[in-house]
């Protein structure tokens, strides 16, 4: 470890308040905290137990006690406020372990409350509130508690980070090496289906590979796309435009398909809406070209309605995009799985490697906003493009 990094740390630890007084109260109720965490850690990982996403990040019951027992060790250093080198270095660790086995951090840090919950009430039990300034003791413990925090979660996001970088890098290389040889494939298929215009058998077969290897090329560009759109590099160029320009931009874009599957388009910017906003205007409009585009595929003979809304919040506005559509819909298991990118047969006949809505997603929180679904089986969807934007002149 850097000398930059311990002086970062005892930075950080001045800036929370942990002084030699915090550490004398730690010294006082320690022998208290000992021998209550244990089964406080008891209490975090039975928790974990009834939570799903969580325990299923583990591999097996071995995993979890070695997980167990090094969150005991840290734990120790912690109600110490033995913040040194080999702290800093155990804190970084963990949070790059939970990165790298996906442990969510909510649920890391919700499991301070717990723990720190189970320690407050041991104290209570053993007289230590009544004995010294039980304020002073709280305080005290939320300090090194948030001061840990700080320190897991900020190696957890720079590992997360570094591997969403080197995942984008791979995929993008492993697209562009298989970009070539599909592309040979094709090419020397088609030009043995020219020179065999009788031989009925042999052509249909060559139309096969010709048709699996189109499926396979708007995969790979699939998964080009969303390595881009995920990668560090993404840049976003933010400027004044207004929601209704980028609305009604985006649905002349796909006007020409929705009149081929006999699609009725609306466009309603309700009043106040319009207003100017800040954000790119590329990727905005990216991502209503891609909402209307799925909404028209699985529309036929249908109605497609995009609503720009507005509401007035404390820091801003926020801006609605809505696509409403009266298509085929989903059930509850497809709309559960609706963002994972993962392509059903449905959206493989209507043309669509299944990633679009992955990159809609990703963009949105590029631009300060999220993505929601909701869904009804044959009779629609409702898909919900919401920005967090400044007002003219603010921000």
């Amino acid at each position: 470890m850097g000398v930059g990094e311990t002086t970062g740390l005892e930075d950080l630890a001045r800036f929370v308040g942990v002084s030699a007084r915090d550490r004398e109260v730690l010294e006082q109720i320690h022998p208290t905290l000992a021998a209550a965490l244990p089964s406080a850690l008891d209490l975090l990982y039975a928790d974990m137990r009834k939570h799903s996403p969580a325990i299923g990040r583990f591999a097996d019951e071995a995993h979890l006690e070695r997980a167990r027992a090094a969150q005991l060790e840290h734990w120790r250093r912690l109600l110490l406020a033995d913040f040194d080198e080999d702290y800093f270095a155990r804190a970084k660790r963990t949070g790059a372990v939970h990165a790298r086995i996906g442990l969510s951090h909510g649920v890391y840090i919700g499991g301070y409350a717990l723990v720190l919950g189970a320690l407050m009430r041991a104290l209570s039990a053993a007289g230590a509130m009544r004995d010294a300034d039980g304020g002073e003791i709280v305080a005290t413990l939320l300090k090194c508690a948030l001061l840990d925090i700080s320190v897991v979660q900020s190696a957890y996001l720079e590992a997360t980070e570094a591997e969403s970088v080197a995942r984008s890098r791979f995929v993008t290389s492993l697209s562009d090496e298989l970009r070539t040889p599909l592309n040979i494939i094709i090419g020397y298929a088609e030009l043995l289906l020219e020179d065999l215009p009788t031989q009925w058998s042999t052509a249909n077969e060559l139309g096969q590979v010709i048709e699996s290897g189109e499926r396979l090329r708007r995969l790979v560009d699939g998964l080009l796309d969303v390595a881009k759109v995920q990668g560090a590099d993404a840049d976003v160029q933010m400027e004044w435009m207004a929601p209704g320009e980028a609305a009604f931009s985006a649905i002349e874009l796909v006007r020409a398909d929705a009149s081929a599957r006999n699609v009725a388009l609306g466009l309603n910017v309700e009043p106040g809406a319009d207003a100017p906003i800040v954000t790119d205007p590329d990727k905005l409009g990216r991502c209503l070209y891609i909402l209307l585009r799925n909404a028209v595929r699985f529309t036929a003979g249908g109605v497609v309605e995009l609503t720009v809304s507005r509401v007035a919040g404390l820091g801003g506005d926020t801006i609605a995009f809505e696509v409403r559509d009266t298509g085929v819909g989903m059930s509850a298991a497809q709309l559960a799985r609706v963002f994972e990118g993962a392509p059903s047969s449905s959206v493989r006949d209507r043309g669509g490697p299944g990633f679009g809505l992955m990159i809609v997603r990703t963009l949105a929180k590029q631009l300060n906003g999220e993505l929601t679904a909701s869904s009804t089986l044959g009779e629609g969807s409702v898909f919900a493009l919401r920005l967090q934007c400044p007002r003219n002149g603010e921000g």
